[in-house]
């Protein structure tokens, strides 16, 4: 799941959670150790997996449709944790709440 961030911003983040099983197989893959799920998504080789995928998309995007940062979130946005409506749109608000300080801080990060 991402969800892309920016309105009223200059320029455009992402949240993502990434599909967890898949990521496990690359690190086996890979050879990649680690213990927790956040030490995973804290590697380098992982963390430049997506910075490739991102950069491919913006080489075709308009500049003001490419993502410049991203942080990994662990927990999917569900209706449970009230982060999707029960039709499965994305609670932007409720979301940008939650993570409002790592939004902030991919904002503080790019310049």
């Amino acid at each position: 799941q991402i969800m892309v961030v920016g309105e009223g911003r200059e320029f455009l983040t992402a949240l993502v959670v990434p599909d967890f099983e898949a990521l496990q197989a690359y690190a086996k893959e890979h050879g990649l150790a680690y213990g927790q799920i956040d030490e995973m998504l804290a590697q380098e080789p992982i963390r430049k997996l997506f910075e490739d995928v991102f950069r491919q998309y913006s080489r075709h995007a308009a500049a003001p449709e490419k993502i410049r940062d991203f942080r990994f979130i662990t927990e999917p946005f569900t209706v449970d944790n009230g982060m999707m409506t029960p039709t499965m749109k994305l609670r932007r608000r409720a979301i940008e709440k939650h993570y409002a300080d790592l939004i902030d801080e991919m904002y503080a990060a790019v310049v």
